[in-house]
């Protein structure tokens, strides 16, 4: 895909042959009814009915073990947000802006009262463009533009369904969400290759470290090879090993925010620097 020329629009410099269009006009967008909100009393511990809220949805999929479940009564009252496959949720209290897409459905399903239900009614938007398109920054800045100096954050419907979104044409939709979905498998595959590599490692560890299976000078398991064991304040351990604190072994430090009264302190361009906000949620590690 080449551009060649672009064109002024509501939403920044755009290719000249994209669209910008409303969601509202576009999608079907629903939230559960205030006052048919659940209380905790109505949770039940099984159920054919579910229910999912902001918290089931992690790295843009939703957890299914760890939903709520809800009576056939609860179920019904609202016909309007019951899930259906390929709907996308985002959440609009709490985190704002958390998105999932609903991949498979096994059992009817509602919402709680901090998701949007964002159904593709529209022949002019792919699904999955739209998925990556909740996903950007660009749509992130949005929503932050409408929720900053809440007080509690909070996305309404009426701000949601004004928004814009910017459409190619319909097959450039589709390369995009396809190149796209093939980073994301590709990603997908190295988080598990790192998941059985981190695991692989916590056992080599247990095993040379609190097993004391390590191997000895003829490369064999330590302890069980008959390896001398010494008592300690922590226990058996090997023999020529020493018990110390974290403190022995370097200098512990701890950070702390630069004073907001000074204003040299806060550059637009200088040495970042994070606090403990920054990393929460954050479990790529």
């Amino acid at each position: 895909m080449r551009y060649n020329n672009f064109v002024q629009t509501e939403l920044g410099l755009l290719p000249e042959d994209w669209e910008v269009r409303t969601l509202g006009d576009e999608l079907y967008i629903k939230g559960r009814i205030g006052w048919k909100g659940l209380k905790k009393d109505e949770y039940l511990v099984e159920s054919p009915y579910r229910i999912i809220n902001g918290s089931n949805i992690i790295n843009n999929k939703i957890d299914w073990n760890n939903c709520g479940y809800i009576s056939e009564e609860r179920y019904n009252e609202s016909p309007e947000i019951m899930l259906q496959k390929n709907d996308i949720v985002i959440t609009k209290d709490g985190t704002i802006g958390k998105v999932a897409k609903i991949n498979s459905l096994e059992k009817p399903t509602s919402v709680a009262s901090g998701l949007f239900i964002i159904r593709n009614i529209s022949k002019i938007i792919d699904t999955s463009y739209l998925f990556y398109y909740f996903n950007s920054h660009y749509f992130k800045g949005l929503v932050s533009s409408r929720t900053e100096g809440s007080v509690i954050p909070h996305l309404y419907q009426r701000d949601f369904v004004s928004m814009k979104i910017p459409l190619p044409r319909l097959e450039e939709q589709k390369l995009i969400a396809t190149i796209l979905s093939s980073l994301d498998e590709k990603i997908e595959i190295n988080n598990e290759i790192n998941k059985k590599l981190e695991e692989l490692a916590q056992a080599i560890f247990k095993h040379w470290f609190v097993d004391f299976e390590f191997p000895n000078e003829n490369g064999e398991p330590y302890k069980s090879s008959g390896g001398e064991m010494v008592e300690s304040e922590l226990g058996m351990i090997p023999k020529g090993w020493k018990i110390g604190s974290i403190n022995d072994l370097g200098t512990i430090v701890s950070g702390g925010t630069p004073s907001k009264k000074k204003e040299e302190y806060y550059t637009e361009h200088g040495i970042p620097w994070i606090t403990p906000k920054d990393l929460s949620g954050y479990s790529q590690f």
